[in-house]
């Protein structure tokens, strides 16, 4: 429900360390609390709170909302305007603080995980600098937020405008659908909610997305799925897959 949804790992001009952020939007239908959820860069796992200096007094995020996370070092309430202008605070516009003195956003490239307050993994990325973003000050967006596959380049592109911290991403396209690629490995039980279709099903020299075995893979009514090249598709089957679609909104 919660995931990372732009990534400014290399802002020029400016501080690393005052103009780093990432992002993360909310697009369950509820509320949700990030209170002692993790925040792992790398090596480096980091507690989540209230922002008290960017007058944050909550750490629970609206349905649709956007959360900014900062690092503990931050001393200054204008970090971000100026540079790129961030919206006041709000239940939608959150500003969450990390419990280290340093988001550890590495130019190269870097493993970002998100984790609840059970420490379960709800969003991962291993984003890389030949993504995009690289050296011009701009972030990554999240290209549709219904993108369930957040591990691959085909799910990101270059800001538009530089950066849309706690706003709508100028990348935004939420027809895109879901690019599920060819080295996709699905190891935990997953569902494919019709919202993120089409799922667009890669395949290259015999490479399929594969579900693995012992893994229940849910796709909703309603739910397309595609190949990316327009001839062929395929998903390899090792685990269960639960087709739920009917006469009314079947599965296509």
């Amino acid at each position: 429900p919660i995931i990372f949804n732009e990534i400014m790992y290399n802002p020029n001009p400016g501080d690393d360390a005052y103009y780093e952020y990432i992002e993360l939007y909310n697009r369950a239908p509820v509320s949700i609390d990030l209170a002692n959820w993790q925040f792992v860069a790398g090596s480096n796992a980091h507690a989540l709170s209230a922002d008290t200096i960017h007058d944050g007094s909550s750490t629970i995020l609206a349905s649709g909302g956007y959360a900014l996370l900062v690092d503990k070092a931050t001393s200054t309430s204008t970090v971000y305007d100026g540079y790129y202008s961030a919206p006041n605070y709000s239940s939608s516009a959150l500003r969450i603080k990390i419990s280290g003195a340093s988001l550890g956003l590495i130019n190269t490239g870097a493993v970002l995980v998100l984790k609840n307050d059970s420490g379960t993994i709800v969003d991962q990325v291993n984003y890389l600098n030949s993504w995009g973003a690289a050296n011009n000050g701009k972030s990554l967006e999240r290209i549709n937020y219904n993108n369930i596959y957040s591990q691959n380049q085909l799910a990101w592109a270059e800001s538009v405008v530089g950066g849309t911290p706690n706003a709508a991403n100028s990348a935004l396209d939420v027809s895109a659908g879901t690019p599920v690629a060819d080295n996709v490995a699905i190891s935990q039980n997953i569902i494919w909610p019709k919202a993120g279709s089409p799922y667009l099903l890669y395949s290259n020299a015999g490479a399929y997305p594969t579900l693995n075995a012992g893994v229940k893979l849910i796709i909703e009514p309603g739910a397309t799925l595609k190949p990316q090249n327009k001839y062929y598709y395929a998903l390899y089957i090792r685990g269960t897959l639960k087709a739920e679609g009917n006469a009314n909104e079947p599965i296509s």
